[in-house]
């Protein structure tokens, strides 16, 4: 929905309009856009940290079980993988 406000702000003022209010808008519009992109990173960089603790302890628990470490750290290359490539694509 931010996206779409925003969009017509730009459209108004491409369009020509000298009006403060249309301006005023775009301003507001853009700078809640990208305060909604921070906050995304934000929870993104916390749920990584959450993740990298969880992965941590699972390795503490299973560190005499030759087997499942084994096993933990195919599956920790594997997610090392993924991530490679969601911030490729990204």
């Amino acid at each position: 929905m931010m996206r779409s406000v925003l969009i017509d702000a730009v459209e108004t003022v491409q369009g020509g309009s000298k009006d403060p209010k249309d301006i005023a808008q775009l301003a507001n519009a853009w700078a809640r856009l990208n305060q909604g992109h921070l906050e995304a990173e934000k929870l993104q960089l916390k749920t990584e940290d959450a993740h990298q603790v969880a992965l941590d302890e699972v390795g503490k628990d299973i560190r005499h079980n030759p087997e499942a470490m084994e096993l933990f750290k195919k599956l920790r290359e594997v997610m090392e993988r993924e991530k490679a490539g969601k911030t490729t694509e990204g």
